[in-house]
């Protein structure tokens, strides 16, 4: 929706509806799940970044930090 108002421009931000935010996506594997996420994200034309969150960790520890997903995010940016 945010996409949708900033596409539209002021005078027809009226008839969009703000709803939650977030979703979240199920399905067994295979099923397209993150095909559809890549898919939209290019439809949008906004960055988009996969990360594995079974590998996070504390800073300090052993694994992947919750900055480096930020990187990804501003690398999938540029």
């Amino acid at each position: 929706n945010h996409y949708k108002r900033v596409q539209a421009g002021p005078a027809q931000s009226s008839d969009v509806e703000l709803a939650k935010s977030n979703i979240l996506l199920l399905g067994p594997t295979g099923c397209g799940k993150t095909l559809l996420a890549q898919t939209l994200a290019r439809m949008l034309n906004v960055p988009f970044a996969i990360a594995d969150a079974t590998a996070l960790t504390e800073a300090g520890y052993v694994g992947e930090d919750v900055e480096n997903i930020l990187l990804k995010l501003i690398q999938a940016a540029d």
